[in-house]
């Protein structure tokens, strides 16, 4: 086990600095002048020559990526063309409050989820489950941003009931967390109706009500244990999506999140910012699957990591 923990941890490291790569790579193809952009259009010649100097811009690309990833691995990921400032700093700020929000929307993707999930797989003919299964094939098609607007119209401007933009308070949280979360809640539900369903056709759940054992246990303890394992996998790249979708959800809502500041960064052309918010991102989404493959031994000890 151990020794597959460490393999898993070998494959972590070379997917991060794999994902550095790409993103160094693509910073350096955006067309234009990185050292005009820093110094200003209105620059003379000589500022920029010395910013080229100082962005180490005269020197080889891969002596300069070399140079990027020993600050990065010190936290030190460069300074905003716009404000001058630490990006290592702001950028923990920033994904702190989009962190939050994906927490709180994972969260109800978990609660809301699973047990529209539970409910068709206990009941597949009935009433309930089909306007279940209406309500996820909703949550699946409706854009978030749309979303977002409406839930801004209806419950903010004419309801009142929340705020509409910015971060101050739990109730602040609502909006942008419905808009991102409708759309997991949708997929994890059809993935555990599905995943449950195929388990309580299994011989151990026959078995299971062949010893008189009641059906909270048989179908919380037993069936819906195994049925999660798929479910774990969906929920973990859910939250990637949720933390992916908060730059289009972070702008309608006025969030101080990562998203909307790499969005910001990219209207002024400040590289930088847009290279190191996205190594953050990429990187807590290869780490969350790391997590995920942890889990799987967790929920079923017969599944080994490889």
């Amino acid at each position: 086990m151990l020794g597959a923990v460490v393999r898993r941890l070998a494959r972590l490291l070379a997917t991060l600095i794999g994902l550095t790569v790409i993103v160094f790579l693509l910073m350096n193809l955006v067309p234009g002048d990185p050292a005009r952009l820093a110094a200003g259009m209105a620059a003379s010649q000589e500022m920029v020559d010395k910013m080229r100097e100082e962005l180490r811009l005269d020197q080889p690309l891969a002596v300069r990526y070399m140079h990027f990833l020993a600050n990065a691995v010190r936290g030190d990921l460069g300074r905003s063309w716009v404000s001058h400032q630490p990006i290592g700093r702001e950028v923990f700020n920033r994904w702190a409050a989009t962190l939050q929000l994906a927490l709180f929307s994972t969260v109800l993707v978990c609660v809301f989820g699973l047990a529209m999930g539970v409910a068709c797989a206990i009941r597949p003919g009935g009433w309930l489950a089909g306007g279940l299964r209406m309500l996820s094939t909703i949550g699946v098609s409706v854009a978030s941003f749309w979303l977002g607007l409406v839930l801004i119209l209806t419950l903010s401007v004419r309801l009142g009931w929340f705020p509409s933009i910015g971060k101050a308070g739990l109730s602040s949280f609502v909006l942008p967390a419905l808009s991102v979360a409708l759309y997991g809640v949708g997929v994890t539900a059809r993935q555990t109706e599905t995943a449950l369903a195929e388990a309580l056709l299994s011989n151990y759940i026959r078995t299971a009500w062949a010893k008189g054992l009641p059906q909270r246990a048989v179908i919380f303890k037993h069936a819906l244990k195994n049925a999660l394992i798929p479910v774990v996998t969906v929920l973990g790249l859910q939250f990637g999506y949720l933390m992916g979708s908060s730059v289009v959800v972070e702008v309608v809502f006025a969030w101080p999140g990562l998203g909307r500041w790499i969005a910001e960064a990219i209207a002024y052309r400040d590289l930088p910012v847009v290279q190191g918010g996205l190594i953050v991102l990429g990187a807590t989404f290869v780490v969350l699957n790391f997590i995920v493959d942890l889990c799987y031994t967790w929920l079923d000890p017969r599944i080994r990591l490889h």
